[in-house]
């Protein structure tokens, strides 16, 4: 079985305990150890926002940009989180 490479990291910032922002970062370099050219792989960054609705609710959403030629160019994402 041959593994790939798809880091996801966000760094962000608690502004207040329902809202915060920061930055996301999401790639797909291929398989390893053989390792995608640049143009074939994908990466985007986003600037994102996390609104903590309830205890058991968030809402992130972020606009973002890729930055290869695999990769759409401007990004819109939103997710409706459900905590357990």
């Amino acid at each position: 079985m041959i593994a790939g490479l798809a880091p996801g990291v966000k760094v962000s910032y608690d502004f207040t305990r329902k809202i915060s922002a920061g930055v996301e970062y999401y790639a797909d370099y291929g398989r390893f150890p053989r390792f995608d050219p640049l143009r074939q792989q994908q990466q985007q960054l986003f600037v994102v926002s996390d609104l903590n609705v309830s205890p058991k609710w968030e809402i992130n959403f972020g606009i973002g940009m890729g930055s290869t030629q695999a990769t759409d160019h401007l990004l819109i994402k939103g997710i409706i989180g459900r905590r357990f």
